[in-house]
Formats: C-alpha cells, structure tokens, sequence
C-alpha cells in the first residue's frame, strides 16, 4: 500500500458510504456524506490542505485523510491539523499508520512545527484504539472536546 494525494473526491464516495454504516452517533448530529464529501473536496481545491488516499497495489482507494495548515493561534508559525480520516477495516493498522505518516510529512513540507491528530468518538468506536495508536507514535494529548445538544 501506499498513500496518494487525491484530487477528485468521487472515489471516496463507497468509502464514505462505509464509514457511514459505522458511524456512532450517540450526539444526535445530523450525518450526511455528500456534505462529508464536498468538505473533502474543498480539502482537495485550498492552497493550504489536501486529502490523502490510501491506496492498495491495485490500485483500489481504501482509506483516505484531510490535512489542513493553519496559523498557530497562540504563537509563531503554522500547525497541521488532521482532519476527518478512515479505513477499511480491511486495512486497518499499518494503512493507518501510513496516513499519519504521509500527514507528518505534509505538515513538515508545509513549514508547520507541530502535527495534530484527532480522535472522535463520532466517528466509530475505535476512539480509545485510535488515541493508543497516537501514542504509540510518539504524540501527546493534547486537548478533550465535549458537546451536548442545545436545539
């Protein structure tokens, strides 16, 4: 496997149509993929982000990642924040890695000093594997989120 910087969001349609069947969603948040897409295409078109594709030797698109820059909001320079990503459960593990990786390259390429990763508890229900897999990549916690409701 190896990862790809994607510029057509089409091919990630059955991939997001998967990641949808998995989603957990105890926030009552309205999911929709064709917005996911569009929000990845716009990944794919700014000058300061990009969508990767995990890509299998056939050439099959089996796990994607957004990256974007942004300024540092507390000090100099720029930050490169990951966002939005999934696998196949297929080619889970070391394709995960390999995204993360290509993602730290990035952000490095990109004249960022720090890489941030999340991990949602939206997404699936791999948030705590997720945070271990960050871990063991040498990252540190950073920040915890909550939400709740307010219609």
């Amino acid at each position: 496997m190896k990862t790809v910087i994607l510029k057509d969001v089409s091919v990630l349609a059955p991939l997001a149509q998967a990641w949808l069947m998995e989603v957990n969603n105890p926030f009552g948040i309205d999911i929709d993929v064709r917005t996911h897409l569009m929000d990845l295409q716009s990944l794919m078109d700014g000058n300061f982000s990009d969508v990767f594709g995990l890509q299998t030797t056939s050439g099959q698109i089996v796990g994607y990642m957004g990256i974007v820059r942004f300024e540092n909001p507390i000090g100099k320079g720029y930050i490169g924040n990951e966002h939005y990503w999934y696998v196949h459960p297929d080619h889970r593990g070391s394709g995960s890695v390999l995204l993360i990786k290509a993602a730290m390259q990035w952000a490095k390429e990109m004249s960022c000093t720090h890489f941030m990763a999340n991990a949602s508890k939206l997404a699936s229900e791999l948030h705590d594997k997720v945070c271990k897999l960050y871990e063991k990549m040498r990252m540190q916690h950073f920040e915890t989120s909550y939400m709740i409701e307010v219609t």
